[in-house]
């Protein structure tokens, strides 16, 4: 898109009919969010759980709080658990496999799930940590520091970094590598390259580092050459250095890759020489690939120079702006989307490139803010804009457990944030080795997996509430009340403002009733108020937003 402008001084223009789409784009054709359903939108995407009553009460007394409240989410501690987990959806490094097993660390079965959820974490949570704190986003590639557990401390040559402000979740720490490597952010991250392991020359992390930091992608440009010429291993390495369409990659990828190569290990089934950076080899990337460190054309003389090279090249910056918005528009961005990045960039800037400016600008606009589309939409507009997203497995598992006090865990396996003994991707999720894209559409094992999840929530937290020690979803805990009971549809009433934000209409209030009367007769009162909580938790008002 750069490129394209750099190029195309006295190219098409409003008044030219060749003119791209993005060049003559009108305001999206929506019907806006009301404010309800907008904080509701907003609680989520920032902090991964409802609104509070009290929160809905306050914008409900006065539509200007939706300000005073969008702030709040920014400095609530939940928001950096949600952008820990955005950027480990984004950047697909919640992964069941790595190079190196749990119990080469001495670690149980039962820790299994802890530990890969601690690798995985360190990048985002990293990530997470700057958007938390509004520090500039350059200090995602220049930090002298990064954030780890308990696990990580035992397991990497690591140590708790003292007088720092700590992340808002207390089993993580700010920590600091003791094996010499250079500052660098994620670049300098175990964890990420973990995930990106090394393949040959290194280039699978070269490859990452450009995919998402400066959301250039080496695997999709295409690229024609004759196929003999990479029969053997010698060959494939002479038609790298001298094919024009090999080069047209790998004259950007192998720099890169040689930057990384500190990394590199000797071998790959080693906990030690995986764990541990190696100083001594970050020139071995001169001689395996033929090319000497830099990013994008700009030359690197020390590793410790890569983070400020990263934050100084404009697609860094860029590529900030993208994956924000592509994440809470929940779409990809297109050629169509330039006026409204350049914008969004702006304010970026503008904000000394704090996410708090990106993300308070991306919900401000009207594709953000929309509930419905007008009747002049068209086809592709129904595509691209997003009106009702459905809740991330994720965003799920914390709502239910806020609302219920219920988190489905078997066997120290969390079901909805893991495929080893759960079900992300059946619930729409992301893994790394499957599934490389949230799912968008509502499908039929997400409906069986939402069924059994809240006919478990919905009794956990009846029970609890009907026996005095539940979470409070039920407000009359007193006695088990019945539709002859006055407090029986208010009741109602708080459930559904409780969990959809909106008030309960004449129909669902009648259907309610009967199926509440039809489990009581079968059953008893607890059994009907856990069938009509576990409804409300399986309607769609409660699962997308």
């Amino acid at each position: 898109m750069i490129l394209w402008l750099a190029c195309a001084t006295g190219g098409p223009t409003d008044s030219d009919p060749a003119a791209p789409s993005w060049a003559t784009a009108e305001p999206a054709p929506v019907v806006p969010l009301s404010d309800d359903l907008l904080l509701r939108r907003l609680s989520l995407d920032l902090r991964g759980q409802l609104p509070s009553v009290g929160e809905l009460e306050r914008l409900r007394a006065d539509p200007e709080e939706l300000d005073v409240l969008l702030a709040e989410f920014l400095l609530d501690p939940r928001h950096e658990e949600r952008m820990a987990d955005m950027f480990a959806q984004r950047w697909l490094t919640r992964t069941e496999t790595y190079p190196i097993k749990y119990f080469e660390f001495g670690y149980e079965d039962d820790e299994a799930h802890a530990w890969r959820r601690s690798v995985a974490g360190e990048p985002a949570r990293l990530v997470a940590y700057v958007a938390a704190r509004d520090k500039p986003w350059d200090e995602i590639v220049t930090a002298d520091y990064t954030i780890a557990n308990d696990l990580l401390l035992e397991s990497w040559p690591m140590a708790e970094l003292e007088g720092r402000e700590q992340p808002s979740n207390p089993e993580w720490r700010v920590a600091q590598y003791t094996d010499g490597r250079p500052r660098g952010g994620v670049l300098m991250s175990t964890g990420l390259w973990w995930r990106y392991y090394q393949a040959i020359g290194n280039r699978s992390r070269g490859e990452a580092a450009a995919r998402l930091l400066a959301c250039t992608n080496f695997l999709e440009r295409p690229i024609v050459f004759d196929s003999p010429s990479t029969l053997d291993q010698d060959a494939l390495e002479d038609a790298v250095r001298q094919d024009p369409a090999c080069q047209s990659c790998h004259s950007g990828l192998d720099p890169i890759s040689s930057a990384l190569f500190g990394f590199s290990a000797a071998d790959v089934n080693s906990p030690h020489e995986m764990s541990t950076y190696h100083p001594e080899r970050e020139r071995q990337g001169v001689t395996d690939n033929g090319s000497e460190p830099g990013w994008f054309g700009e030359p690197i003389y020390a590793v410790g120079e890569l983070g400020p090279v990263v934050a100084a090249d404009p697609r860094f910056a860029s590529c900030a702006v993208e994956s924000f918005t592509e994440e809470l528009l929940r779409r990809e961005t297109e050629l169509d989307d330039f006026p409204l990045l350049q914008d969004l960039e702006g304010s970026f800037e503008q904000g000394d490139r704090r996410a708090s400016a990106l993300i308070t600008a991306i919900v401000a606009t009207d594709e953000y803010r929309a509930g419905g589309l007008l009747p002049e939409a068209t086809a592709e507009h129904e595509k691209r804009i997003a009106t009702r997203r459905l809740m991330s497995p994720d965003q799920l598992a914390d709502s239910i457990e806020q609302l219920t006090g219920y988190r489905w865990t078997s066997f120290g396996y969390d079901q909805l944030t893991n495929d080893v003994y759960g079900y992300r991707t059946l619930t729409g999720g992301v893994n790394p080795t499957v599934v490389d894209t949230p799912q968008v559409g509502r499908d039929l094992t997400q409906g069986l997996v939402n069924r059994r999840l809240a006919q478990a929530a919905a009794t956990y937290a009846v029970e609890g509430d009907l026996a005095g020690a539940g979470p409070g979803l039920l407000v009359h805990v007193d006695e088990v009340k019945t539709p002859a009971d006055a407090a029986f549809d208010q009741e109602l009433d708080q459930l559904s403002d409780r969990l959809h934000a909106r008030a309960l209409d004449d129909l669902s209030r009648e259907v309610l009733t009967e199926l509440w009367w039809a489990t009581a007769e079968a059953g008893d009162p607890v059994d009907a108020w856990a069938a009509v909580v576990a409804v409300q938790l399986r309607d769609p008002a409660f699962w997308s937003y």
